[in-house]
């Protein structure tokens, strides 16, 4: 059994990663994140609150951050959007911003 997960680790996590993005529209941000059990989230740009960029050791090493996005009546994770693995998520956060 112990043999298979490598393979089996490899091709989940890929997929997984294959399937991270957030595409910024005239109006809002389209988040979508999941391979077996998928999420797709629409925000509009006036809701947007704030935009945290979490820069960890891992994923700082690689050149990723972790993108948290909070929204207007956001409160019990409602009305927020997460994605790992971000390049460029001071760039992205800012064009966002501006954009807004």
């Amino acid at each position: 059994m112990i043999p298979v997960w490598p393979v089996f680790g490899y091709f989940a996590h890929k997929k997984q990663y294959e399937n991270l993005g957030m595409d910024l529209t005239d109006r809002s941000l389209n988040a979508r994140k999941g391979w077996l059990f998928k999420k797709q989230q629409n925000i509009p740009l006036d809701k947007i609150t704030d935009m945290a960029v979490i820069e960890g050791p891992i994923l700082s090493a690689m050149g990723l951050c972790h993108l948290t996005i909070e929204t207007a009546g956001g409160s019990g994770g409602g009305g927020s959007a997460q994605l790992s693995g971000v390049s460029d998520a001071l760039g992205f956060r800012d064009l966002v911003l501006r954009q807004r």
